[in-house]
């Protein structure tokens, strides 16, 4: 155990600032995406996999327990997002890529096409997971992406689509179907042999959510709600597989919690697991059972519980050895002989080692952005303040490395969702800032997740009103503490940030000496009604939107007059648009609506359009170019001596 201890302590000490080069990083080093993610081990234990980056591009990356990279596979265009073994010879990686094609909405536009591929070690092949289908049904679909369970033993991959699930063969990526369903299934719930349990069912027409366990080949009716938007989702099945999780999201229910849902009375029991202050933000599965095993949610950094009392063994034993960081059971092999560990601390790229529990022995195997191992970065503080009405708002503030806390050049960086938050996990635009000499503020205003229902809920409606007032708040808490240099502030956000950042610049305007909105919202009732074009007026998600957006007062004048589009004249500071053309989140047009309502207002605007950029900068060139206009940006307005 000492030599446990002392081994981390080793490599803590390697990668500590104390050793930091003081030399000024290139934007790339921030801005590029993380040259390691998604390590899996194989069952066998002998390989992992891992998504690495090849001369900037994303590739699938295969070692053998020596350490020895035995396959390097590219993927072209596609956007990967997990890794996941299916037996010893085949892994499988989920993703999408953006393609244009003709729409439900017969508009010839760009879409994201969410999609599984299959390779195999031995004949070296990648395969599209249900690119062939018979009559060529699934050919357009954009929604093949979800991999329900894996089979080991054939091995193939257990699929929902269209509301049925399919058996894939990995060799020739056709599917079977397996359990036919209807076409108003939201999710499913498999068992430890991968046979379906549960299903959700979605009755548009009625408002009705609908669990149903299997009896045989009928399917019985567990629990019903009839609600617009649910409060509930079955997030998997117990260790003993008698009664499904459910995590509920209500005002009955304080905090998410997980509750159980007994599979034959449906009654409901728990919590099983909750946590005082903070919502549960998931569950872990284990890859072998399917079962629900742990639980996470977010203080500053993400922390876990676990149902299964060996990994509970484990992750204690690391928490207790690596103080200060943020630990994470990234995955293992079946008999748990080893496991790959993640570990970082606040404000800091996650690190990677192999931990064998027998032996206590911790062997370090990769930094996530090796090009900021010996970089001394920004440190992140967590705070709370005071809204004007005395909500307690909780927000991030990262300090320029060296400087003086007093009288900095601000960044407000508010987050997207608005329906997230932001944490103290390593955020490459804030440290990217604060290498530049900007204090960064992150605040979580009300609406955001992760505090509860009640805060969540306090946001409803409320854009451009009290959700904006608590960043404004915010800064002016900042200016009174004397941090802040108030003629030196500007605020960037992307996607409902980048809203955010553009009601501050019409609704507060003397606040602001700049403002950047990178996909940002900038006329809500355009927006909402883009979603139910998307959707249809009736479907759930459209009803999310409205209720986010408007709460329940008249909705087409609320959101009129939370529209940073229709208050262009009030802008007093100098703005600069940036969004993708392949934008399927919030289209681009909310940009271009922006800037033609600036233009007329004769505001100094610019607009970036960038070529296959998406909204989530999923491509290494858009990051970096957003990275490198937001920085001079700033630098033009607010690199100058206090008070000028």
């Amino acid at each position: 155990m000492r030599l446990f201890i002392a081994c981390i302590l080793a490599l803590l000490v390697i990668t500590s600032p104390a050793m930091a080069d003081e030399n000024l990083l290139p934007i790339e080093a921030f801005a590029k995406q993380q040259q390691i993610s998604n390590l899996q081990i194989s069952p066998n234990g002998k390989m992992l996999a891992f998504i690495n980056r090849q001369h900037d591009q994303p590739v699938l990356t295969i070692k053998n327990n020596s350490g020895e990279v035995i396959r390097i596979v590219g993927v072209g265009e596609f956007k990967p997002r997990r890794v996941i073994w299916a037996g010893n010879k085949d892994v499988l990686i989920t993703g999408s890529f953006t393609g244009r094609g003709a729409h439900h909405s017969s508009e010839y536009r760009a879409n994201e096409h969410y999609r599984v591929l299959s390779y195999n070690i031995a004949s070296e092949k990648t395969v599209i997971l249900l690119k062939r289908s018979k009559g060529n049904r699934l050919r357009h679909r954009i929604d093949l992406g979800r991999v329900l369970a894996v089979d080991h033993q054939l091995p193939a991959a257990f699929m929902p689509i269209l509301g049925n699930i399919l058996r894939v063969n990995l060799e020739n990526g056709r599917g079977v179907v397996v359990r036919r369903g209807v076409s108003s299934i939201n999710s499913w719930v498999v068992d430890a042999q991968n046979n379906a349990i549960a299903r959700e069912i979605h009755r548009q027409q009625s408002d009705e959510f609908i669990i149903q366990v299997r009896e045989g080949n009928k399917w019985r009716e567990l629990y019903k709600e009839k609600t617009a938007i649910k409060s509930f989702s079955m997030v998997g099945l117990n260790m003993a597989q008698t009664a499904l999780v459910i995590k509920f999201n209500s005002s009955k229910a304080p905090y998410q919690s997980l509750y159980e849902m007994d599979l034959k009375t449906g009654n409901i029991s728990g919590p099983v697991f909750q946590v005082d202050d903070f919502d549960i933000s998931g569950v872990v599965r284990d890859p072998y059972s399917n079962l629900v095993i742990g639980a996470a949610w977010v203080n500053d950094m993400r922390e876990y519980h676990w149902f299964d009392p060996q990994l509970a063994s484990i992750y204690t034993q690391l928490k207790r050895s690596i103080p200060g960081h943020a630990i994470r059971l990234v995955s293992w092999p079946k008999d748990r002989s080893q496991f790959v560990v993640g570990y970082a601390k606040l404000g800091h790229p996650e690190q990677f080692a192999i931990y064998q529990p027998k032996t206590h022995k911790f062997e370090h195997q990769a930094t996530s952005r090796p090009q900021l191992d010996q970089t001394r970065l920004g440190q992140v503080k967590s705070f709370k303040y005071a809204a004007r009405d005395g909500l307690e708002i909780p927000a991030y503030l990262t300090l320029p490395v060296g400087a003086k806390n007093k009288n900095l050049p601000m960044i407000v960086l508010p987050h997207g969702g608005p329906q997230s938050r932001d944490n103290a996990h390593f955020n490459w635009l804030a440290q990217l800032l604060a290498s530049r000499g900007y204090v960064v503020f992150q605040p979580n205003f009300r609406g955001s997740s992760g505090y509860g229902w009640k805060f969540t809920a306090a946001g409803w409606g409320e854009w451009g009103k009290a959700m904006q007032h608590d960043i404004t708040d915010g800064v002016k808490y900042l200016i009174d503490q004397g941090v802040v240099d108030p003629k030196r502030i500007c605020i960037v956000g992307s996607s409902y940030g980048g809203y955010a950042a553009l009601a501050g610049g019409a609704f507060t305007p003397e606040l602001y000496k700049c403002v950047v909105s990178i996909a940002g919202v900038s006329d809500l009732n355009s927006m909402y009604k883009w979603t139910w074009k998307e959707y249809g007026k009736e479907h759930w998600v459209v009803k999310y939107w409205g209720r986010s957006m408007s709460g329940k007062e008249e909705r087409r004048e609320t959101m009129k007059n939370a529209s940073p589009a229709r208050f262009a004249k009030q802008f007093q500071a100098p703005v600069l648009l940036i969004h993708g053309e392949d934008d399927t989140v919030v289209h681009i047009e909310q940009s271009k609506k922006m800037l033609s309502a600036l233009k007329r207002a004769k505001v100094d605007v610019r607009l970036i359009t960038q070529k296959n950029g998406d909204h989530w900068m999923s491509y290494q060139e858009t990051r970096i170019e957003t990275a490198t206009e937001v920085l001079a940006f700033l630098d033009k307005h607010l690199k100058q001596k206090s008070g000028q």
